[in-house]
């Protein structure tokens, strides 16, 4: 938790993230009056590369000065939690009702929004928005899906002075996002750069890809072996070897299927173990072809 806050710290002491906020969540007549040429980070805590923090404030740094009033303040809750926020949204709330009190009761309330939740998001991610962005992130569940949002960025953010906001995403993304939303139970490398991020995305896509793969195609030779044991026919065997062909080299000439048909059952259950290693058809035929009785008769004994 702590840092995934002082993530979202860093992210936001950047003024695109602060205009982008603005403009496509805070929906209220005020924000277009806005100059966001203006905007000037007031640092009441400090958040590092790291994600370190340490607490100041406007005093202390001559932002106020003694009899001037505090400025406007704007209280948002940005929170991502997979069930939807039921706190009070108003401290008023949260205090006892007494008769003769009212006056004296707290009236501050805060903007609240629930990025897992958030109803007009589709509103929003077809725009050049950076906080979007953020939600589209935080509701990824996949590498693929992260990926995509991160070559948007990649895409937005190409200026050199957005090299700071850059790699607050891709601190954010290696140290808290993916962590605990993908690799939970596996070292992460260390990577300074949405590139870096982009490219290990990236790798880990085609490693799960070929993971599936290879499950599935373990299950289809279990499958096709239970197949050939339930008929206690050679053709079951032959029609399993044939569709595990198919998968994995893709569709068949009838010439193959012509060879398939000359195995025996000894010949047709080799094949089929051979099927997830070999790198070609001709190489899984080649292999159940090299069993000859002697090898059946051994494997019945």
């Amino acid at each position: 938790m702590a840092q995934h806050d002082g993530s979202y710290k860093l992210l936001f002491s950047h003024p695109e993230m602060v205009r982008d906020l603005l403009l496509g969540f805070v929906h209220e007549d005020w924000v277009q009056e806005l100059d966001f040429d203006s905007l000037e980070l007031v640092k009441n805590s400090f958040t590092s590369t790291q994600l370190h923090a340490r607490d100041e404030d406007l005093i202390r740094q001559n932002q106020v000065k003694a009899g001037d009033l505090l400025p406007p303040v704007l209280p948002i809750v940005l929170y991502n939690g997979a069930y939807r926020w039921s706190s009070a949204v108003s401290v008023q709330e949260l205090i006892e009702p007494v008769a003769g009190f009212e006056h004296y009761r707290p009236h501050l309330s805060y903007l609240l929004l629930d990025q897992q939740h958030y109803q007009d998001l589709d509103e929003v991610s077809h725009l050049k928005n950076l906080v979007a962005a953020l939600f589209e992130l935080e509701n990824s569940r996949t590498a693929h899906d992260i990926q995509q949002v991160v070559l948007k960025l990649l895409a937005w953010l190409t200026q050199p002075e957005q090299e700071t906001l850059r790699r607050a995403f891709a601190t954010w993304l290696n140290r808290v996002l993916i962590p605990n939303r993908l690799l939970p139970t596996e070292p992460m490398p260390v990577v300074n750069s949405l590139q870096e991020v982009n490219a290990m995305l990236a790798e880990t896509v085609q490693k799960w890809y070929a993971e599936a793969e290879a499950q599935g195609m373990a299950r289809g030779l279990k499958k096709g072996l239970q197949q050939g044991l339930k008929k206690g026919k050679t053709e079951g065997l032959a029609t399993s070897l044939l569709q595990l062909l198919t998968v994995r080299f893709g569709a068949q000439p009838d010439t193959i299927r012509q060879q398939i048909a000359q195995l025996n059952e000894a010949q047709l259950m080799h094949g089929l173990t051979q099927v997830l290693t070999a790198h070609s058809v001709a190489e899984v035929l080649s292999a159940a072809a090299s069993v000859t009785e002697q090898d059946d008769d051994e494997t019945d004994a």
